[in-house]
């Protein structure tokens, strides 16, 4: 890969920025020592920060050739560091550093300035530093409001079937009724899609959520029962439920960490993930959750994301 002659041997690195860095906090050792050897190779890569190779996007395959590592481990590494945020896609769906090209941006700036005598805003006025950037324009932005429950953040990443949310329906009417009765607030009844999704019977939420709903005024949300209900659901004599064309995917496989990303990617929270029970309804002792399909819509069979043309062509 040649370099270009204004090229830096070097590049900046601030390890309290690395080690401060929320998103890359949340990711495993090997995904930040995966995520530094890629940093190497899109420093020398043209455009600057960029993961190209001749201005070809590198793929797991070649990733894991120039790591060291196998395919395997860089398909679950790859996705991890997507959940977390650490990394940014072009439209191409080229993967690049936001920090190397705001960093290379910057440089390129400073330079277009110092050939012309200075930062254009502020030539001829008393300043300190060398042509500082003017500030005071930025405005502070707007803070969505977002949620902090689990539970209704597992209700949102559900999608029901028609027979289950007519489940779900009547058994949101029977649990409000309880509180109404008794002129208390309806606490957040979303934990019911989460259950009915896991196949957990109408009967078995109602007998386990009606003594709590009974007792309890102050309840902000059914999430208060999740215990009680799943105590209940595992002693009772069952099997488990699940809509028909859905395709088990363990918890921490490459499969479920692309399920993970392409869900941040479409703004949506996590996907959950419950029990896997076998046929006899009994806890297998792996955990995941039941998709549409062994890997996201858009993914190929190597974890990696099909390419707009690719999707075209198929």
């Amino acid at each position: 890969m040649a370099k270009p002659k204004d090229k830096h041997p070097w590049f900046k690195f601030f390890p309290a920025n690395w080690r401060g860095n929320t998103k890359l906090r949340l990711c495993s050792i090997g995904a930040r020592g995966l995520w530094m050897e890629m940093l190497c190779i899109m420093h020398d890569a043209e455009p600057y920060g960029h993961l190209v190779n001749n201005g070809v996007a590198v793929s797991n395959k070649q990733l894991a050739q120039l790591a060291g590592i196998g395919l395997t481990e860089v398909m679950k590494l790859m996705c991890e560091l997507e959940v977390a945020g650490v990394y940014s896609r072009t439209d191409d769906k080229v993967i690049y550093s936001r920090k190397m090209v705001r960093d290379k941006a910057k440089a390129q700036q400073a330079k277009d300035w110092g050939s012309t005598g200075g930062n254009p805003e502020l030539v001829g006025e008393d300043k300190e530093g060398v042509n500082p950037p003017v500030k005071g324009k930025d405005k502070p932005k707007k803070q969505e409001p977002h949620s902090n429950s689990k539970a209704t953040a597992a209700a949102e990443a559900v999608v029901l079937d028609e027979g289950q949310e007519k489940q779900a329906l009547a058994l949101r009417v029977m649990l409000a009724a309880i509180r109404s009765g008794k002129k208390w607030s309806v606490p957040d009844l979303s934990p019911i899609d989460v259950w009915v999704y896991e196949g957990i019977s109408t009967n078995t939420i109602q007998t386990a959520c009606t003594p709590l709903l009974n007792r309890k005024e102050d309840m902000a949300s059914l999430a208060y029962c999740d215990s009680a209900v799943r105590a209940a659901h595992a002693i009772a004599p069952h099997l488990q439920v699940v809509a028909s064309g859905k395709v088990w995917v363990d918890e921490g496989t490459p499969e479920w960490a692309c399920h993970q990303a392409e869900a941040f990617r479409l703004n949506r929270r996590g996907t959950p993930s419950t029990d896997h029970r076998d046929e006899n309804g009994q806890v297998t002792g792996r955990r995941g959750w039941y998709f549409a399909s062994q890997w996201p819509e858009g993914f190929n069979d190597f974890g990696e994301r099909i390419a707009p043309a690719e999707e075209n062509a198929a």
